[in-house]
């Protein structure tokens, strides 16, 4: 079933009418309609007993709309969870039909919300009608604070991140009439769901996401470890952006080191694109992987944030891993600050080196072996010693690197 909460305007003494209403909305009980007791706001085809992550790309899970996001936490009473809170409100605009001119009896802005027993309710602040309308129309507007409200760049805490997070419903036809009528909702902005991999807690203290010139603190919805205790496993972390956004799209996720572990910043430099409307689109929630410890991203995949299904037609490809820029045609050896090794052959081990080909261009696109390049070599088999290391490593902190 899907997820409620209730308009009721009659249990108010703001009556629904019968079909008999006259111009002055005065109620009578000629007609063929049934009374209209209330409406039931939903999540557009969000079902409660889909209890696990809905949204899976490239193995990885993600929390979309799932009892692990504070988005739309499931309850047994199938009402939306910390909504109705101190400062919600709700917007509903109704027509006669496809029209300009609203009906203004029907109609409020900034409803109450209260709690009767184990009921909760909207209601209009001031006395208001049902319209005398066979096929009404309606625009809702389910918010925290204002429904025009700037996104806060603070969305650390699940109270922070929830209170951007505007529901809505476009202008349209109301379902068919019923005692209960229900009007399903989406999300009217866009939502980023990232997860850093296979990074030690300890080595971060902040994450940090820069949108053009924004810097936004995103909420880390969920820590799991590799193994209990281990302190490394996977950080994953919501944001909501506007969701017309169409300048600079490009998202750079940037975690600042614990300078007691002596770790390094991690820049993640990752564009999000735009879907085909040219914007980042409403309901849409982009799901992407960020490698703890090697500057490795993985595909995008927009879904639909109440769902977790693949938005149709909407894909954003991008390149998995870094491009070196180097001599055309030539074949360097890299060595990195982790100093891996490998078998030499003869039951010893050898310090490994990645060979990096460059094509007639002069690039060469690979996972690298490390985070920071400490030696590059011109032959096989050199081995790294600290009087031939580089004078400045390089960080690997881009998705275009060129190498000296």
């Amino acid at each position: 079933m899907k997820r409620n909460i209730y308009i009721t305007i009659g249990f108010w003494c703001f009556a629904f009418a019968f079909v008999g209403c006259n111009e002055k909305d005065d109620i009578s009980e000629a007609g063929d309609a049934n009374k209209i007791e209330g409406i039931a706001l939903s999540l557009e085809n969000s079902e409660t007993g889909l209890n696990t992550t809905r949204a899976t790309v490239g193995g990885i899970n993600y929390v979309v709309n799932t009892t692990s996001d504070p988005t739309s936490k499931n309850s047994l009473a199938g009402a939306i969870d910390s909504r109705g809170g101190s400062g919600w409100k709700l917007d509903l605009t109704l027509y006669n039909g496809n029209v300009t001119t609203a009906y203004d009896k029907g109609s409020f802005t900034g409803g109450e919300y209260a709690i009767v027993g184990s009921d909760k309710y909207w209601k209009p602040l001031t006395d208001k009608y049902y319209p005398n309308y066979k096929k009404p129309w309606a625009e809702l507007y389910l918010y925290p604070n204002a429904v025009n409200a700037v996104i806060d760049f603070d969305q650390s805490t699940a109270t922070k991140l929830l209170n951007q997070d505007i529901l809505y419903k476009s202008k349209a036809q109301i379902p068919t009439i019923a005692h209960i009528t229900s009007i399903p909702l989406n999300h009217k902005r866009a939502m980023l769901d990232f997860i850093i991999k296979d990074i030690s807690f300890n080595d971060i203290q902040s994450v940090t996401v820069l949108s053009g010139s924004d810097i936004y603190t995103p909420y880390n919805v969920k820590t799991t470890e590799t193994s209990a205790g281990s302190g490394i496993g996977t950080l994953e972390y919501l944001l909501i952006l506007p969701e017309g956004t169409t300048n600079n799209p490009t998202v750079k996720v940037v975690t600042k080191p614990n300078s007691i572990t002596g770790s390094n910043s991690i820049s993640y430099i990752q564009n999000i694109g735009l879907i085909s409307s040219g914007t980042l689109g409403g309901n849409n929630c982009y799901c992407f992987t960020l490698q703890g410890n090697l500057l490795s991203l993985s595909p995008i995949t927009i879904v639909d944030w109440t769902t977790g299904e693949p938005v149709t037609g909407e894909y954003v490809a991008v390149t998995a891993y870094p491009t070196f820029k180097g001599a055309a045609n030539e074949t360097w050896y890299l060595y990195y600050e982790n100093k891996l090794t490998e078998p030499d052959g003869f039951g010893g081990i050898q310090p490994k080196l990645q060979a990096m080909t460059f094509n007639d261009e002069g690039e060469c696109t690979v996972k690298p072996d490390g985070r920071v390049i400490t030696h590059i070599f011109k032959f096989p088999g050199m081995i790294p010693t600290d009087i031939n290391k580089l004078i400045t490593p390089i960080t690997l902190d881009q998705m275009y690197i060129t190498l000296p």
